[in-house]
């Protein structure tokens, strides 16, 4: 399987704006719309390894659902939630049931991490196309903590040819013909 680490991450010290401003990242990249951060190849799986090294972030991801294989904690104290430990309860939601498919799973703060296994083809239908992941806490989300993920046909992999503006500029020439086709239709009809 495919390998994808990330890390979120908060720098309070950024000199990248003018005003004293938290930056949100992943993988130290701010969301860049026109930008790719990860590409996959329909039909085949990845193990997604998530860490942040500041606060939790609950991760989510659109399109494709994951399992939780592991979760790491660093330093994460014994904070009781009711008659289970923070601890406890992250487990114990990110956990149970086993296998289940997801869309969100909490990472855990101070470098700890959370494992995922995904599969490109959900229902045996493989997908292609731009799609996005984020910390889903609307306003780190909103603040740059996002990523954008194209999922292509397995012999495009690598192909430098092959980017998102392809899949925009497809998508744009369809709606137009679409367009075009309903006036026409209309004046014949």
């Amino acid at each position: 399987a495919h390998q994808v680490d990330l890390v979120f991450d908060i720098d309070q010290n950024s000199t990248r704006i003018q005003v004293p401003h938290p930056i949100f990242t992943i993988d130290g990249q701010m969301f860049d719309v026109k930008g790719v951060q990860q590409s996959m190849a329909a039909g085949t799986a990845a193990e997604w390894t998530m860490r942040s090294k500041l606060g939790f972030h609950p991760f989510h991801i659109h399109v494709n659902p994951f399992q939780v294989k592991e979760v790491k904690y660093n330093d994460i104290k014994q904070i009781m939630v009711g008659n289970m430990s923070l601890q406890d309860a992250f487990v114990s939601t990110l956990m149970d049931p086993p296998n289940m498919w997801r869309d969100t799973a909490f990472i855990p703060q101070y470098n700890g991490s959370t494992k995922t296994y995904q599969r490109f083809a959900g229902n045996d239908v493989a997908w292609t196309g731009k799609s996005v992941y984020h910390c889903h806490f609307l306003d780190h989300e909103d603040q740059g903590m996002m990523g954008v993920m194209m999922i292509v046909e397995p012999s495009e992999v690598g192909d430098p040819s092959v980017d998102s503006s392809s899949y925009t500029k497809n998508i744009s020439f369809l709606v137009w013909f679409s367009l075009l086709s309903s006036v026409l239709f209309l004046i014949i009809h």
